[in-house]
């Protein structure tokens, strides 16, 4: 039988080493991951969250996991080669790595096999178009990055800046832009001056962005016709217009009949002019909202006629200026 002072002295011992292991476990090692704790899934959580590099004191089967191997890759991104051929294999952790890195990153980790596969690269485009500058040049071809377009996806307007650059043609080529525009209307500046002045081409460009405008022809800025069609759909569109028809109040009127909000892209003028804040006010409860125009908003006849103002707070600010 063992004495009862070998059995204390036992005790002591595993007593000790217990305290000891559990507060060892409290505090995370910057330097490394004790190796009693190396398959400790939260121990090792823990620890890549702070220095993603621990990773490589992991245990194999948890440097195959994929939320600690996904925590420790966007925290330390050059410890690629820590990673699994598993796990580089694995589309969808790719994937959760693209959606995560700002800039695509993640996409470096894929296997090469994945990332010479046309119809996953085209899923990764979907999830974070920065992807598009890390693709292998055999991939990236032309009818890939038509798909990348047509598909649309986050950052899509890259793919397209990307694909004009890498494939200069395609600025001439008519179905690629007029696609291209319809997500990107800032694309109209970087497109051929015939381009500039196909009115179905800044059409659809002005629906993405009205400031598109800004880079039609000279000819379709004077285009009374085409610049009220626009107008519809794009008030502001009237600030990009040439002068001689932004300076011809009939003009305007038409415009405002069309979208209140054409008051916006008008001359200073005509901004404080009565009757065209009456029509933008009755047809569409709208009045000039910048900063400028706030200064000098006519109280008297968003009082008069409060029933067609349709912001609670434009009623609220003529009642109590009226009130004064």
């Amino acid at each position: 039988m063992f004495s009862n002072t070998y059995l204390k002295k036992k005790f002591e011992t595993i007593s000790k080493s217990t305290i000891r292991w559990i507060y060892n476990k409290e505090i995370i090692n910057t330097q490394f991951i004790p190796i009693e704790f190396s398959n400790d899934y939260d121990y090792v959580k823990k620890s890549v969250s702070k220095k993603g590099e621990l990773l490589r004191f992991a245990s194999l089967e948890l440097r195959n996991n994929r939320e600690i191997v996904t925590i420790a890759v966007l925290d330390s991104p050059w410890i690629m080669h820590r990673i699994s051929s598993d796990l580089k294999e694995d589309q969808e952790f790719i994937l959760e790595l693209i959606s995560k890195t700002p800039d695509g990153k993640g996409f470096e980790f894929a296997s090469l096999d994945l990332k010479m596969n046309a119809e996953f690269v085209l899923k990764c485009l979907k999830v974070n178009g920065y992807v598009i500058k890390l693709t292998p040049p055999r991939v990236r071809t032309r009818e890939l990055l038509l798909k990348a377009v047509d598909q649309g996806g986050n950052h899509v307007e890259y793919v397209i800046g990307f694909a004009m650059g890498y494939v200069p043609e395609l600025g001439s080529d008519r179905d690629f832009v007029l696609k291209s525009i319809g997500r990107c209307g800032s694309l109209l500046e970087h497109v051929c001056e015939e381009f500039r002045n196909d009115k179905e081409i800044v059409y659809r460009a002005t629906l993405n962005d009205e400031r598109a405008f800004l880079f039609a022809s000279d000819e379709l800025k004077k285009d009374r016709e085409f610049v009220l069609k626009c107008v519809k759909n794009q008030g502001n569109i009237l600030s990009y217009a040439d002068n001689d028809i932004t300076s011809d109040w009939n003009f305007i009127f038409e415009c405002i009949k069309q979208n209140g909000q054409a008051l916006e892209g008008t001359p200073l003028s005509y901004r404080f002019d009565e009757h065209l804040k009456l029509q933008a006010l009755s047809l569409h409860g709208f009045l000039s909202q910048t900063d400028y125009s706030a200064n000098y908003r006519d109280l008297r006849i968003e009082y008069e006629y409060p029933e067609l103002l349709e912001l609670d707070s434009f009623k609220s600010v003529a009642q109590n200026s009226a009130s004064k």
